[in-house]
C-alpha cells in the first residue's frame, strides 16, 4: 500500500477521500462498517487527518495505533454526543483494519468520557483514609498522591519531575494552582498523550522521591507500555488494589477513578471560596484533571 506524501502536501479532505474509496471496496471488496455510509466515513476521517497534520505532521494513512488512541481519546472528550464519537472510533477501526494495524476484531479501548467518568462517585475524603491505611505502603502512596493531585490510575506510571518532563504548551488559566504556589511540580503524560503540570505537597514528594528508582522500569498496563520512573502503585494492578481495599473496608467501591470525582468538588469549591467565578473554577479543574472541556467537569457533581 503506497503512501501519501507529507501531511502538508496533501489536503486533509484528499486523504480522507482516498482512505474512504479504499474501505468502499476499491481493493477488493468493501470494509466500511455496515451501518456507515461511505459519506459519513470520509467526513469522521477527516478530523483524523487534521489531527495527524497538526500533531504529529503525518499523514492519514501513517497512524499508527499508539496514535489513535491519544486521537480518539481527544475525541472522547470533543465529541458532543456519543453516537459522534462511536462513529469516530469506527471509522478508524476500519482504517486500522484494512491496513492490518488491527486484528480484524481489534478494538481500541477507549470510551466516551461522560461515560467513563458515570461509572464513578466520589469519596468522602475520611473513607480515602481509611481505605489508604488498609492497603501496602507502595499503594498507599499512591492513594495519597491521586488525592492530592487527582491523577488518572495509569498517569502514576507517568510520573516526574517538571524539569525532566516539561509540561506540553497549551493556554492556562491564569489563576491555576492558586494556593498551590509552594507545592512540588511534577508532571504526567494523559490522554492524547498531553504531559500536564500536577503539584504535591513537600511531604508527598518527599516519600515519592524515596522510591526514585536508579534505572526506570518499562511497563505494561492494559496494552500499553510506560516507562516508570518511581516504584509507586499505577495502572490495573493499583485500581484491583484499590477496589478491594475499599469493599473490605467500605462494603463498596466506587473504584480508584471515585478519588477523582472527590478532588473535582474539593477544588472546584477551593477556588470559588478564594472568589474566582463557578466558570473559571471549572475551567481550572478540567486542566487540573487534564481534560480538554470545562463542562466534562459537570459529569464529576453527580
Amino acid at each position: 500500500m503506497g503512501k501519501f506524501s507529507r501531511a502538508s502536501q496533501k489536503s486533509d479532505q484528499y486523504q480522507a477521500t482516498q482512505v474512504a474509496k479504499l474501505l468502499q471496496g476499491t481493493h477488493g471488496h468493501r470494509k466500511c462498517p455496515a451501518d456507515m455510509s461511505v459519506e459519513t466515513h470520509e467526513s469522521r476521517l477527516i478530523h483524523a487527518a487534521k489531527f495527524m497534520r497538526s500533531t504529529h505532521n503525518q499523514t492519514l494513512r501513517e497512524m499508527t495505533v499508539a496514535q489513535a488512541t491519544g486521537y480518539l481519546e481527544i475525541r472522547s472528550e470533543e465529541a458532543n454526543k456519543h453516537k459522534t464519537f462511536n462513529t469516530d472510533k469506527s471509522a478508524i477501526h476500519a482504517m486500522l483494519r484494512a491496513q492490518g494495524k488491527l486484528s480484524k476484531n481489534g478494538q481500541i479501548p477507549v470510551r466516551f468520557s461522560k461515560d467513563d467518568i458515570a461509572m464513578s462517585r466520589s469519596y468522602r475524603h475520611v473513607h480515602i483514609d481509611m481505605i489508604r491505611d488498609r492497603m501496602t505502603p507502595r499503594n498507599a502512596l499512591s492513594v495519597d498522591i491521586i488525592h492530592e493531585a487527582g491523577l488518572r490510575v495509569h498517569e502514576l506510571l507517568t510520573l516526574e519531575r517538571i524539569e525532566l518532563q516539561p509540561a506540553d504548551i497549551r493556554k492556562i488559566h491564569k489563576q491555576k494552582f492558586e494556593g498551590k504556589s509552594d507545592w512540588v511540580r511534577y508532571s504526567v503524560k494523559g490522554k492524547g498523550s498531553l504531559i500536564r503540570e500536577v503539584r504535591l505537597q513537600h511531604a508527598t514528594a518527599e516519600r515519592l522521591e524515596l522510591t526514585r528508582l536508579t534505572t526506570p522500569v518499562i511497563v505494561k498496563d492494559r496494552a500499553v507500555f510506560y516507562t516508570q520512573k518511581y516504584d509507586i502503585g499505577g495502572g490495573k494492578k493499583f485500581s484491583n488494589a484499590f477496589r478491594s481495599a475499599s469493599k473490605r473496608v467500605l462494603g463498596f467501591s466506587n473504584g480508584a477513578h471515585g478519588m477523582r470525582h472527590t478532588y473535582a468538588k474539593t477544588e472546584l469549591g477551593r477556588y470559588q471560596d478564594r472568589g474566582i467565578s463557578f466558570v473559571d473554577s471549572k475551567t481550572i479543574v478540567s486542566q487540573e484533571l487534564g481534560h480538554f472541556r470545562p463542562d466534562i467537569v459537570d459529569a464529576y457533581l453527580c
